[in-house]
């Protein structure tokens, strides 16, 4: 392996980013249901807590948000226009699409970690909320997440 120089810095102190981030994060990311809730469109709006200890008291705070969406036709009862057909979509992208949001802290006090956590969840909410609770939302989403299979089908055959 080539060690870069750093001049002073000893190669010994080299570590890769891959190792830092399983180091500092895990390898595997635990997540605690912290909240569920009813969607106006029918959807379940799922939040956890992924936070880890770093080091020394220090926290990375991780929140994230899911909404397993059932791709069949009641996914696109708020879409307008013409839809491609169901049976290739669930083709392609399976019988559920997992819309997923994180919103992510780093080195929070121990002390500040359920506040800061508090304060994240509620700024998601706040800003999100109504957007995730349209009745749009569903379809649009598995239309965008078709799109982009399709188009990465199209730039694999080039």
């Amino acid at each position: 392996m080539h060690w870069p120089d750093f001049g002073r810095i000893d190669r010994r102190m080299f570590i890769s980013t891959e190792l830092l981030t399983i180091l500092l994060w895990g390898n595997d990311m635990d997540k605690r249901l912290i909240q569920s809730m009813d969607l106006n469109n029918h959807q379940v709006l799922k939040i956890y807590d992924a936070s880890r200890k770093i080091t020394g008291g220090r926290w990375f705070i991780t929140m994230i948000s899911e909404i397993e969406i059932t791709v069949d036709e009641t996914a696109f009862a708020g879409c307008e226009g013409s839809l491609p057909d169901i049976s290739d979509i669930r083709n392609a992208l399976g019988v559920t699409v997992t819309f997923e949001q994180k919103r992510e802290r780093v080195f929070i006090d121990e002390k500040e970690k359920d506040r800061v956590l508090k304060e994240v969840c509620d700024f998601f909410l706040d800003s999100s909320l109504s957007y995730l609770s349209h009745a749009d939302f569903p379809g649009k989403f598995i239309l965008r997440q078709y799109d982009q299979y399709r188009k990465k089908q199209a730039w694999y055959q080039e």
